[in-house]
């Protein structure tokens, strides 16, 4: 590899050292960058696609066209008219992964 050279007692070897670190550390700085541009575009893009009517639902859940009762429909469509429940978001502080409490 081109980025490793040992250094024989002269300080003329020290640059390429220092060049290949640097280029590596910039390469790997803007994959980074890239990684997470691409990530939250992703997601940005998928929020703009949202209509308002679907935000609404989201919030204000929906009702089956068919009838209001709940028997016919299926658990996840049943799950998905539900309205939106702020009462039972976790807030970020108290949710902890391999923690113990």
């Amino acid at each position: 590899m081109f980025f490793f050279t040992f250094i024989v007692g002269s300080a003329s070897n020290v640059v390429p050292i220092t060049i290949g670190i640097s280029a590596l550390a910039v390469m790997i700085l803007v994959a980074g960058l890239l990684f997470f541009y691409y990530k939250f575009y992703k997601l940005k893009k998928l929020v703009a696609f949202l209509t308002a009517e679907e935000i609404k639902e989201f919030h204000e859940g929906r009702r089956n066209s068919d009838s209001d009762s709940t028997e016919k429909l299926d658990s996840m469509d049943f799950i998905a008219s539900l309205p939106y429940n702020a009462e039972y978001e976790l807030a970020q502080n108290k949710f902890q992964i391999g923690k113990p409490s």
